[in-house]
């Protein structure tokens, strides 16, 4: 007796074969591609942030609408609050903010530098923070010196400004 097998027509073996490969080629594609972006999230934990974001803790403070409508009021209360976060026990620092940090966070508003008045339509983005936020965070400061609260109590006109700016505004002046 022949037994005949019945294993279909050449054309779907090699179909079958086709579609074979492409799965493993796709497997492979979905692979590399995984590695890739857990390498990228990788070097972004370890990119430094220019900010000790150890021991850091963002509290969220809601004053009720028109408690304080001038800014003296509003300096005056946040002020309150901080110094009350301050003095609790194991708290090293507190600082008051506009965001939860200033570089990833606030508003975008018009740039002026005296020394570029054919600067127009500048803009960078800005964050209201209070005196004690560097030394909260362990900024660094690469040159110049920071603000004093005297200075914020009387809305003096003045900004700590990253590399960045320094870069595309002062390139040729001390900031």
């Amino acid at each position: 007796t022949t037994s005949t097998k019945h294993t279909g027509s050449a054309a779907s073996r090699r179909t079958h074969r086709f579609l074979i490969a492409g799965q493993v080629a796709l497997t492979l594609l979905l692979i590399a591609s995984a590695g890739a972006a857990l390498k990228a999230f990788s070097a972004r934990l370890h990119t430094p942030l220019g900010f000790d974001p150890n021991r850091v803790l963002s509290l969220n403070v809601g004053f009720p609408k028109g408690a304080n409508p001038t800014w003296e009021g509003r300096l005056n209360a946040q002020e309150a609050v901080r110094k009350a976060i301050a003095e609790v026990p194991g708290v090293d620092d507190a600082s008051i903010s506009t965001t939860w940090f200033p570089a990833f966070g606030g508003f975008t508003g018009k740039v002026e530098v005296q020394s570029k008045p054919l600067l127009t339509d500048a803009q960078a983005m800005l964050c209201a923070v209070s005196s004690h936020e560097i030394s909260t965070l362990h900024i660094p400061l690469l040159a110049g010196r920071f603000f004093d609260d005297g200075e914020t109590m009387r809305a003096a006109h003045l900004a700590v400004v990253n590399e960045t700016f320094v870069k595309q505004y002062l390139p040729d002046r001390d900031p």
